[in-house]
């Protein structure tokens, strides 16, 4: 199916996306460069929001990141886009947070080689509906006739499709429930709009289906007696289901000339969000309720943000997944990079991704 020429995009919205235009956007407290005016400068930069932006900006306010990018003689410079990847393949962003599959697609059509040395994100995001719709699986009878019935007459509504997510949706629909999942001729009826609208213009009942996160502002759907929304899959748990583990959504990646020249500066990322990971966990009772970074988990009550706490730390909520949505543990160990191969190459059998994908991904833990 094609996608739908109705412009969802002009729908205000109560909250709004950090960095959402194109290009870098520097975030508040991350701008500009960290070190001594003799170091080498890197640029670092990443999708805008969320766990992530909560994590970097602990990481510069506290001192770590500076520390650990100048003791290895390095100035960096760090900002979000959520033209991340364009920058990356145009070579004006030397580290970024891409994943192995986008990495591999960056290789083919740019002839890109990326060496990944640490992991963020599972694939968090997945789908919702809405509550007790014929959608819902618990009024259609399966998950898998809920999924027929939104090729049939649904409308799928995403974020973009350079977004992280789509990839993970052209493996998984294919192979769970026999459906393509493309921009054109799949089987879907497609629309876009901003991550942060799209909860509401589906509990409006104006798209089906969306493709979101605990975190993407689904919280005031969530927090009412009888919550409005409810999950169809959290990607992560479907992966995992598939057999390649939790899988990468996010990586700490950048061009294989730029790893070889420059070990330590990727040792300098990777061990500085290790320690943002261990505030992120250790804290997030006290963050997650920040006025400052509410906003960037898409929550403007502490009842919304006591959801995203649940549903993504403490995973005690009904809709949390099965799985932590960032990684405790940054290491990119054997299991992550046999898993991820595997991935790969079922992504190249659909023709997600070329054959030849391990002639432009490396994997390299640190």
């Amino acid at each position: 199916m094609t996608e739908r020429t109705t412009d969802v995009r002009s729908r205000r919205t109560v909250l709004k996306t950090i960095g959402a235009g194109t290009g870098v956007a520097a975030v508040s407290g991350l701008a500009g460069c960290l070190g001594d005016d003799d170091d080498e400068a890197i640029d670092l930069v990443f999708s805008p929001g969320g766990f992530k932006e909560i994590t970097l900006t602990e990481l510069q306010e506290r001192g770590i990141l500076e520390e650990e990018f100048d003791d290895r003689g390095y100035d960096v410079s760090v900002s979000s886009s959520t033209e991340n990847t364009s920058l990356y393949a145009s070579e004006e962003a030397d580290i970024v947070d891409v994943s192995p599959l986008e990495a591999a697609q960056l290789g083919t059509e740019r002839d890109i080689q990326t060496t990944v040395v640490s992991v963020l994100t599972p694939p968090y995001p997945g789908l919702m509906v809405r509550a007790d719709s014929e959608y819902d699986p618990d009024v259609s009878g399966s998950l898998e006739e809920s999924m027929q019935l939104l090729a049939d007459d649904g409308l799928f509504a995403i974020g973009s499709w350079a977004g992280g997510d789509v990839p993970k949706y052209r493996v998984i629909m294919p192979e769970m429930f026999d459906l393509s999942f493309e921009e054109d001729d799949g089987d879907f009826e497609m629309t876009t709009a901003d991550y942060f609208a799209l909860p509401e213009l589906l509990a409006d009942g104006e798209v089906d289906v969306i493709s979101t996160s605990g975190h993407y502002g689904v919280a005031p759907y969530m927090t009412g007696d009888e919550p409005e929304l409810t999950t169809l899959f959290w990607n992560m748990d479907m992966v995992q289901e598939m057999g390649y583990g939790t899988g990468i959504h996010n990586a700490w990646t950048a061009q294989t000339d730029f790893v070889d020249e420059n070990p330590e500066a990727m040792e300098a990322v990777t061990d500085a969000w290790q320690e943002g990971v261990n505030i992120l966990y250790d804290e997030a009772d006290e963050l997650f309720f920040q006025d400052e970074y509410m906003e960037l988990i898409g929550c403007q009550t502490e009842e919304e943000a006591e959801f995203v706490y649940e549903w993504a730390i403490d995973l005690t909520h009904p809709e949390s997944p099965d799985n932590f949505i960032v990684y405790d543990d940054v290491e990119l160990t054997d299991e992550f990079v046999s898993n991820e191969r595997d991935y790969l190459d079922r992504a190249a059998e659909i023709g997600t991704v070329t054959s030849e994908w391990d002639e432009y991904v490396q994997f390299e833990p640190l």
